[in-house]
């Protein structure tokens, strides 16, 4: 063997303990790899493929998402993360001439049928965006938003306004501020409004696309905390850009590039022992 070839073996190996999945203790009992072999999934697509005119975001994908765990979509910039992501609950349906073909489904339901209700799939889907997007109302009015949309009571409200911003881990930073605008809060502050907010419609899975890019690294480390959380009644699904992240929070890891599914395993897996040469070039820096 040359040495060229032991340099490159020894990057290699040295790339995959960096990439070693580094998580915070989980509460769920097993956090090194996802036992879903008597789960039913919550989120399946077959052959999906999605295009933005006659431009393909993502071709022929094939997935299954369990409930309550955490799914992180890596790839390139342009692989197709966000188009599969948003897909989940139609928010591309908002961009002029894109189309699907195949099946996406949602607790048994393919969400691009032609008589799903978009505000039910929506409620049952909730969305957290790249950057904060808190509306332009008070702490307490972001939160009832959706709920009155949905006709809470307005004797429920209180109750479930202190319920999400302690599960988004931010009533006790807030409690006493909740008629202040929302825009006063920090970056990350907001970030977590945001997450609350997603909540308050009672979903099923919450879908974050990049949540933390915006963010310093202690907010980051607040969000990725919660996503732990959040877990253990949500099924979440997250596009990331940071391997580390997607190492630290996820369960399990799809590896999109140029729009298809490379690969898709159980985290500890995908960044420790890749079963394709593509996946392991990307995890360990060669690319991307």
């Amino acid at each position: 063997m040359t040495a060229s070839a032991v340099d490159e073996s020894s990057m290699k190996e040295r790339s995959k303990q960096d990439f070693k999945p580094r998580r915070i203790e989980r509460i769920t009992a097993n956090a090194k790899s996802f036992d879903h072999s008597d789960a039913v999934p919550i989120i399946e697509s077959h052959n999906f493929s999605f295009y933005y005119g006659t431009k393909i975001g993502v071709k022929n994908i094939t997935m299954a998402i369990y409930p309550r765990s955490v799914t992180a979509i890596i790839g390139p910039s342009g692989c197709g993360k966000s188009t599969y992501l948003r897909s989940i609950n139609r928010m591309n349906d908002l961009i002029p001439g894109t189309h699907a073909n195949g099946e996406l489904k949602v607790g048994g339901i393919n969400v691009y049928d032609k008589q799903i209700n978009l505000v039910n799939l929506r409620q049952q889907v909730g969305m957290v965006f790249q950057k904060p997007n808190p509306f332009a109302k008070s702490i307490y009015d972001n939160i009832t938003y959706g709920p009155k949309l949905q006709g809470t009571a307005r004797s429920e409200l209180a109750a479930l306004v202190e319920k999400c911003l302690r599960d988004a881990a931010l009533w006790d930073e807030i409690k006493d501020d909740l008629h202040k605008s929302a825009l006063a809060l920090s970056g990350g502050q907001q970030q977590r409004l945001c997450i609350a907010r997603a909540l308050a419609t009672k979903p099923k899975v919450i879908l974050m696309d990049e949540p933390c890019s915006a963010l310093d690294p202690v907010a980051t480390g607040r969000i990725e905390d919660l996503i732990l959380q959040l877990s253990k009644n949500y099924t979440i699904v997250i596009v990331t850009h940071n391997m580390q992240q997607a190492a630290r929070v996820s369960d399990r890891t799809a590896f999109f590039c140029m729009g298809k599914l490379i690969e898709y395993d159980n985290t500890d897996k995908i960044f420790t022992n890749p079963a394709s040469p593509q996946t392991e070039a990307y995890v360990t820096g060669r690319f991307g």
